[in-house]
């Protein structure tokens, strides 16, 4: 099912402190060896920098959109995001460093950052008076760069599976398990070829870990934009894979 994880709010005073280059390089230093490296991800950067600009223009720090009441994966499939186990955590102070120092000395904020299933993360500031709001957003995903393009009444989903555990590409359109028409095990690039109903598609898409296990992390529907209306943007549940 779709998976959102919050982490309480902080307001900090002034504090002065050298802050990391990026709250990735933070978070990545606060994860250290207990759990694996997040790597960058532009829609998730997106998301956090319009959500953070509308939190800094209505003074407002909440995980629910203060101008539309969205929530987090709303705003995540909005920006065209597929990963449906994505967390989030929020705050506003002086400059980046005292911001991170309340994070890391909040358990819930820590939880999040910490939180091993999480392979990606973005993030965004905006300024209100002497503050800077802050959003970070975090996603579990096992594909980079996927891409997805209709002809002749197929869809052709590519992408590249990412992590090592991740032993090969694993996809359900709805009738089982799908076969690759293309994957290479060395660069690890994949592609799929899924007939459209009615110029219609829901997908899962995942990998197969050492383990035989599938792993479903994303979720998409085709054409975009014809998710379910319980939220603006966003899918329909994914069924877990038995």
């Amino acid at each position: 099912m779709h998976r959102a994880i919050y982490a309480a709010l902080l307001l900090v005073p002034t504090v002065w402190l050298s802050a990391w280059d990026s709250p990735l390089a933070w978070a990545n230093a606060l994860r250290g060896t207990t759990a694996p490296a997040l790597r960058p991800d532009p829609l998730l950067s997106q998301a956090a920098g319009a959500y953070a600009a509308e939190l800094a223009a209505t003074g407002v720090l909440s995980h629910t959109g203060p101008a539309d009441g969205s929530r987090l994966l709303d705003r995540f499939f909005r920006e065209g995001g597929t990963a449906f186990e994505v967390g989030e955590i929020l705050g506003a102070g002086p400059d980046l460093a005292a911001v991170e120092l309340a994070w890391e000395a909040s358990p819930g904020h820590r939880r999040v950052v910490l939180g091993e299933r999480y392979t990606i993360m973005g993030w965004g500031s905006a300024s209100r008076g002497t503050q800077q709001v802050w959003v970070v957003m975090m996603a579990r995903t096992v594909v980079e760069g996927l891409s997805l393009e209709e002809a002749a009444g197929v869809l052709v989903v590519a992408g590249k599976l990412g992590p090592s555990w991740a032993i090969e590409p694993w996809l359900d359109a709805g009738s089982g398990e799908s076969s690759p028409s293309a994957w290479d095990s060395v660069t690890r690039r994949f592609e799929y070829r899924v007939p459209l109903v009615d110029s219609r598609v829901r997908i899962l898409i995942g990998c197969r870990d050492a383990y035989g296990d599938r792993q479903a992390t994303d979720s998409v529907t085709w054409p975009r934009g014809t998710e379910s209306p319980a939220g603006a943007g966003r899918s329909t549940i994914p069924v877990p894979p038995p």
